[in-house]
């Protein structure tokens, strides 16, 4: 009789965990995409704009806890010697973190006007990429608007780890303060960088 009812306390247990982890699931599944529908037309015109935005942006609830290891989500102003370039030279650490996002580096000079950068991009939480990264480019000297860059999955390995990422190529038109604002399911970040102009 005691076997049977430890057996049931087991039992009910399981079914209760289970029912736990489909509600909590798909709760979170609905968040980040009523986020993406959103972010598909929103575009924050100041930094504090696109930082209140990423505060509200859904996270994984690991994330939302007290004591959380989870980067603060702001936006990452970079410094014009943080750029790379075809004629950089080794010494300094290219990559760059804000809030889910790591950009490996960002780098111009792939193109005659310096309008294109590319910017790999790692998320923290790659199994919850959500319907892929959308990535939108706004100018805040003045204000305006880019086409935005969207990739459903990863589209690059890295060599060592395998790990997947984003392979980007943001094309910014004119020079300028520039804010690129990229989502990818249940990640968030904000880099802030002034295009640089090609000297002649």
């Amino acid at each position: 009789m005691r076997r049977m009812a430890t057996f049931l306390f087991c039992l009910l247990s399981a079914i209760s965990l289970s029912a736990q982890s489909r509600t909590s699931t798909p709760d979170l599944a609905s968040r980040i995409k009523a986020a993406e529908e959103q972010v598909t037309n929103a575009r924050p015109r100041k930094i504090a704009d696109a930082e209140a935005e990423g505060a509200g942006y859904p996270r994984v609830e690991s994330d939302t806890r007290s004591g959380s290891d989870a980067p603060a989500r702001t936006c990452m102003l970079i410094k014009p010697d943080q750029i790379v370039f075809p004629t950089s030279k080794a010494g300094f650490n290219p990559s760059l973190r804000s809030g889910d996002f790591s950009a490996v580096s960002i780098s111009f000079g792939w193109d005659k006007t310096y309008e294109l950068a590319k910017v790999p991009l790692e998320v923290r939480h790659p199994e919850l990429i959500g319907a892929g990264l959308w990535l939108r480019l706004i100018r805040l000297d003045p204000p305006g608007d880019a086409p935005p860059l969207a990739l459903a999955d990863f589209n690059a390995r890295a060599m060592n780890s395998g790990r997947g990422f984003f392979a980007t190529f943001p094309r910014f038109p004119t020079p300028g303060k520039w804010m690129m604002i990229a989502t990818a399911g249940a990640n968030w970040g904000c880099f802030v960088l002034d295009r640089p102009v090609k000297s002649s």
